[in-house]
Formats: C-alpha cells, sequence, structure tokens
C-alpha cells in the first residue's frame, strides 16, 4: 500500500513537472504576444462596441451575440477592468491556451486508460506521446490566430470547454464511482458542454465527438456492430439533449445563400454547393498547414469553386476519402490514430461543410481539429521510432517544438501592430481586396493619409464593387480638405450600396463645408430616413437649415438632438442662435443659460447671450458677458469690439476706446473699430 502511494506521488510529481515545462515552453514562445495591437473584428466586437462596454448593461451584451454569450462574457469582464489596455486581453487568451494544452495532456493520459488502448502502449511512451502532443498543440504557429488575435478567445475558450466536457465523459466511462458522484460528473459534462456550445459554434459538434470515443474506444470488434452494446442509454440520452438544445437554437437561414463578397474579391454568390466544393479544395491546406504551418497569413486568398471538375476540388475530395478509407482502414488495426483521423474531420465540420460562411478559409479554424492530427502524426512517429530509436524519436520531437516555438514567437512579431499584420496580408495575398482595405485603415489610424489613400486605391483597382473602400478613402480626403474627391467617393459608395447611411451622412458634411447647404440637407435627410436614431444627422442637418435661413426647421432639428441627449451643449448653443434670429431672445437667453450650465467655459455661449441681451437693450448684461469672453480668451477681438460698442451706447466712452484700440492693435483690418474710435475720441472731446 505504502509502496503504490509512493508511486502515484511519483506519477503525479511527474506529471506536475511536465506541466511545468509546457507552461515554460509556451510563455517563451508567446512573450512577445502581450503588448500586440487589437485587430480585424477586435474593433466591431470589442473596441468599437458599446454593448460590451458596461458590465451593468445586462441586456445591451446579453443579447450582443446570442449564440456566444458565455465568449462575450469574458470580454465584457475584461473591459470593465483594462477598457483597452490589451495586456489583460492577452494574458486571459494566453492562460486559456495554456489550461487547454494541460487539458490536452491529461486527454491523452485517459485515452489510454479507455479499454482499446489500455495495453497498447507502456507508460513510458504515454507520458511520451501527452506530453509532446500537449506541447506541440501550444506551440504550433497556427495557434496564433486563435491566441495572439484577441477575439478568437471564442474558439480557444469553446476547445478549452470542449476538452474539459471529453475528459469528464472519460473519467466518467473508466472509473468506477457510486451514483452521487457519477451523477455530479455527469452534470459537470453537462454544463461544460454547453459552455463550449455558447463560446463558439464550433463546439455543436461535441455529442457527436463523444460518440466517436464511444465507438473508436471503448468497443472493440466491427463498427457497427457495436451500436447494441451497454451504454447506449447514456450516450442516447446525452444526445437527446443536444439534440434538444440544438433543435431550439437550430435555423435553416443557416444554408442561406450569401451575397457576393467584394472583400474577398468573390463575384459569385456563396451557396452550400459552392461552398462545399471550396472547403474540398482547401482541406488539405488545413492538412499541410497544421502539420508544416508555413506561409501563415491572416487573410489567405482563396478562390471560390464553382465546379466538381476544378482539379483542386477533385484532388481534395481524393485525399478526403482517402482518409476516410484510413479511418475504416485502421480501426482494426490502430484505433488511435483513426480517431486522430476522424476527429480531425468532426471538428471541422462546422466550419467546412455545407454552412456558407462569407470567410473560405481561417487559420483558426484548426485549433480544435489539430489536436487530432498531431496525435495521430506522432502516434505514428512513435510507432516506428520509440521501440529501437528512442533516442533519435525524443531528438526529431523536440526539434519539432523548438522550430514551432521559434515560429510562433516570429508570427507574433506579425501581430504586432495592425500594419506590420496587414503588410505581411498584403505580400501573401496581393490579390486580393480586404488587406490593402485594412492596411489602408491602419495607416489611418496612424493619420498617414497618403499612405491611407495608396491603399484604397489599390483595393479599388482590384476590385470597383467593394463600398466601404470608396467610403474610407472619402473619409480621408475629406481629413485632408479635399471635398471635391470626398464627394465623389461617398457617391460611389452609395451607389454601390444604397443603404449605406453614414455615407450619406459623411457627404452630407462634405457638401456643408463646401456650403452645398441644400445639398448637405438631402444628404443628412436620407441618412436620417435610412435610420432615424442618427441624431448627429439631425443636428448637422439642423446647422444647414441654420445656414439656409430655415429657422425653424432647425429648432425642430435640434429639439431632436437635445432631446436624445440633454447634455448636448452646442445643439442648445445653436438652437440658442436659431431663436436669436427669429428675434425670440428670451428662448434665446434660456437655450444659452442651458448650456452655461453644462459647459461653463464654452466662450460662444457668452458671444451669443451677448446679442441677445444687446438686441433686448440690456446692455450691462450684455457687457457682462463679453468680459467672461476676455477673461476667457484675452485675444478674442469680436468681444472687445462688442463690449465697445455697448459702452459707447451707454455713454461710457473712455471704456468704449480702450476696447476699440484692443481690437485695432489684435486685427488692424476691422475698419468699424476705427470708426468707432474716432466718434468716441471725438464725443469725449465735446
Amino acid at each position: 500500500m505504502k509502496t503504490q502511494t509512493v508511486n502515484t506521488n511519483k506519477k503525479g510529481l511527474k506529471n506536475i513537472f511536465l506541466l511545468f515545462l509546457i507552461v515554460v515552453i509556451t510563455f517563451i514562445a508567446y512573450s512577445n504576444s502581450f503588448d500586440c495591437s487589437f485587430h480585424f473584428d477586435d474593433y466591431d466586437n470589442i473596441v468599437n462596441n458599446k454593448s460590451i462596454q458596461d458590465l451593468n448593461d445586462f441586456d445591451s451584451w446579453w443579447n450582443f451575440s446570442p449564440n456566444r454569450r458565455v465568449s462575450m462574457f469574458t470580454f465584457v469582464v475584461n473591459y470593465h477592468f483594462s477598457q483597452e489596455d490589451v495586456f489583460t486581453y492577452h494574458l486571459v487568451n494566453f492562460i486559456i491556451h495554456l489550461l487547454t494544452s494541460a487539458l490536452i495532456f491529461f486527454f491523452v493520459l485517459k485515452l489510454f486508460e479507455t479499454p482499446v488502448l489500455k495495453d497498447y502502449k507502456t507508460l513510458k511512451e504515454i507520458k511520451l506521446l501527452a506530453f509532446f502532443t500537449a506541447v506541440i498543440f501550444a506551440v504550433n504557429p497556427l495557434g496564433t490566430q486563435s491566441v495572439t488575435y484577441i477575439i478568437q478567445r471564442q474558439n480557444a475558450l469553446a476547445t478549452m470547454f470542449y476538452i474539459a466536457a471529453i475528459l469528464v465523459y472519460l473519467k466518467l466511462r473508466i472509473n468506477s464511482f457510486n451514483s452521487i458522484r457519477k451523477g455530479f460528473l455527469a452534470f459537470v459534462l453537462i454544463v461544460f458542454s454547453f459552455l463550449a456550445f455558447f463560446s463558439k459554434e464550433n463546439a455543436y459538434t461535441l455529442q457527436i465527438m463523444l460518440l466517436s470515443v464511444e465507438f473508436f474506444l471503448f468497443r472493440s470488434g466491427k463498427i457497427f456492430s457495436n451500436l447494441k452494446k451497454r451504454n447506449v442509454l447514456f450516450l442516447g440520452a446525452g444526445l437527446i439533449l443536444i439534440a434538444g438544445f440544438v433543435i431550439y437554437w437550430f435555423s435553416f437561414s443557416v444554408f442561406k445563400p450569401l451575397p457576393p463578397n467584394q472583400a474577398m474579391g468573390n463575384a459569385e454568390v456563396i451557396t452550400s454547393y459552392n461552398y462545399f466544393l471550396t472547403q474540398l479544395s482547401v482541406i488539405p491546406k488545413y492538412l499541410q498547414m497544421i502539420v508544416v504551418p508555413v506561409n501563415q497569413n491572416i487573410d489567405h486568398d482563396i478562390a471560390l469553386k464553382t465546379s466538381f471538375a476544378d482539379i483542386g476540388v477533385l484532388a481534395g475530395l481524393s485525399m478526403v476519402l482517402a482518409l476516410l478509407f484510413l479511418v475504416y482502414y485502421f480501426y482494426k488495426r490502430n484505433r488511435l490514430l483513426s480517431f486522430g483521423i476522424i476527429w480531425f474531420f468532426i471538428a471541422i465540420s462546422i466550419e467546412a461543410s455545407i454552412i456558407p460562411i462569407q470567410d473560405v478559409f481561417f487559420e483558426h479554424r484548426t485549433y480544435l481539429p489539430s489536436i487530432g492530427i498531431i496525435l495521430a502524426v506522432l502516434l505514428i512517429l512513435s510507432n516506428y521510432l520509440f521501440d529501437k530509436h528512442q533516442k533519435l524519436l525524443i531528438g526529431v520531437l523536440l526539434s519539432i517544438v523548438l522550430l514551432s516555438s521559434y515560429m510562433t514567437f516570429n508570427r507574433n512579431k506579425v501581430w504586432q501592430d495592425e500594419i506590420s499584420l496587414w503588410t505581411d496580408a498584403v505580400a501573401k495575398s496581393p490579390n486580393k481586396p480586404r488587406p490593402y482595405v485594412n492596411l489602408g485603415n491602419a495607416y489611418e489610424l496612424k493619420e498617414n493619409w497618403q499612405k491611407a489613400i495608396e491603399f484604397y486605391s489599390k483595393s479599388i483597382e482590384l476590385s470597383d464593387k467593394y463600398a466601404i473602400v470608396y467610403y474610407n478613402r472619402a473619409n480621408v480626403y475629406s481629413k485632408l480638405g479635399d471635398f471635391d474627391n470626398a464627394i465623389a467617393d461617398y457617391s460611389k459608395a452609395v451607389s454601390i450600396s444604397p443603404g449605406y447611411g453614414t455615407a450619406y451622412y459623411n457627404r452630407g458634411l462634405a457638401y456643408s463645408r463646401t456650403y452645398k447647404h441644400d445639398l448637405a440637407v438631402a444628404d443628412y435627410s436620407k441618412s436620417i430616413e435610412l435610420n432615424p436614431e442618427f441624431y448627429n444627422a439631425y443636428y448637422n442637418r439642423g446647422l444647414d437649415y441654420l445656414a439656409l435661413g430655415n429657422y425653424h426647421e432647425a429648432i425642430n432639428d435640434f429639439d431632436k438632438s437635445i432631446n436624445n441627449n440633454p447634455e448636448f451643449v452646442i445643439a442648445y448653443v445653436n438652437r440658442g442662435v436659431a431663436y436669436l434670429n427669429l428675434q425670440q431672445y428670451d428662448e434665446a437667453i434660456a437655450d444659452f443659460d442651458k448650456a452655461e450650465t453644462i459647459e461653463p467655459q464654452a466662450e460662444m455661449i457668452y458671444f451669443n447671450r451677448g446679442l441677445a441681451y444687446q438686441a433686448l437693450e440690456n446692455y450691462r448684461k450684455a457687457i457682462e458677458d463679453f468680459g467672461k469672453i476676455i477673461s476667457l480668451n484675452p485675444n478674442y477681438t469680436m468681444a472687445y469690439f462688442n463690449r465697445g460698442n455697448n459702452y459707447f451706447v451707454l455713454g461710457e466712452y473712455p471704456n468704449a476706446i480702450a476696447d476699440y484700440q484692443t481690437v485695432i492693435r489684435l486685427d488692424p483690418s476691422i475698419t468699424k473699430a476705427q470708426e468707432n474710435l474716432n466718434k468716441a475720441l471725438k464725443l469725449t472731446t465735446q
């Protein structure tokens, strides 16, 4: 008994040491990733996503992405404590990745306790397989797109819970427990399953994977003969539970054809049929990148396949059929190898089958499927080398770990910022529009306007039907004050996408800057028609109505802006100006008073209220307001001029003279100040 305890302790210490090695090696590989910037979909889902930026706004974040509530909740908490500090996001992603790698280590160990595999390998070989499967997974460069790319925490989290659920299932099937503990573990299995499901949809394959675990690792004999054996009820109950979940959430709309995606350079509608053909052609690429992860790219240029006769489709189909044949062939000869291959196909089936997705290929889709392939490849190496060439085997595996770690470290350099990432993508996908767009975005954020225009223009050369590129380039032209080119690009954007509300809005801004107020009003009105809740459009339309002298319409629009945002200072000021022009001075002063309570340092408030008091012949109040402006800005020329005028009316000529002299000193071009000064001087001598 004592010897058994000692052996168990040694076994536990060895496992801890191996896990420690995994942590150290993985940390070194990812040590340069913790300051990598936000990228790509991070902006829509985190940085610019108001729905997840208030932990207390339950309805907003809970309903933002109903199928991914668990993973999105982690971003809500992350944002609550860190806002846009990337370090903590990367830290959480890294911890999830480490936990997943540790779970894979125990998962592989547990596989060899199953009835089919329990006498298959020596303990030393099992440890070697478990350790190297986990560590190669941990440092595989393909993992960077699920670890360093912050939003793909969704993928990593789903994988972590997926492996955890399978581990619990294996424990339930292998170990003997009393009914209470068995019930508790069954509950934990269900919890992990649903945590995986609500992290990302690719976890929906979990129950099929559990079925495969049962058939491949707990059954002897032929595949189909095992259906009648015991424990089918347990598995069936789980299947019914998951089937209920799938039926509840399932919608045939997932098979709905998707419009051509100009970002990818696709001219065809994406259907279940051509998406399936395309996936046949890319499955070999997924496999190649898992085994030999070279030429990584955030945005691979994969053409949509439309015919079975395509050589890429035929080659992919041949490989898929060959691998499925190997699953059958090795079922009796090498069950674990067979299981590793089928793992890949099950794990990738959601994203690589008949459910059309706009992006036909992404590296992060290999994160979960790669586990089976890594295990299968290591098993082949071990079978050939472990008994007779053990040192060579360990040397080969260590070389793979070192090379993978080096490649991961280098790949993380590419992920450092948006410019480095999309420069890499442009070099590797030179005929795809989207990398140029995103590189243009990156330069725009850095205020390198000419570079931004250069890359937006290159994207347009590749695809002139991509509305957002015209929109982005127009924004840059606007920032440069080139409103004619901006208007031309906004016009192109709305001709491609007539429902592009912000393009109408921004074109309205450009028209307003070029004093084409009627055209600006028309564009703001179209923007409001498309989105009645777009209150900035009401405000800016109000400004153009003001410029056109349509004061009542301006007031109506400023009313809407203020109702939406009662603290909108400038809306109060401009509504006050509209009232001022309508000679409704009391209403104007009320608006200026309200603006002052919100922003007491705003000069325009006092200037316009001073004019209102002046119109009401309340010269003392007018002088007081112009004086406040001068205390805020001693170089505000017109404040001196207007205060001088009010002093003049009150007969306080010395004060008026002092103000007029200041005006002339600050801006000699104001000839009226000289005229008034002369009058005041003349009156003081009488």
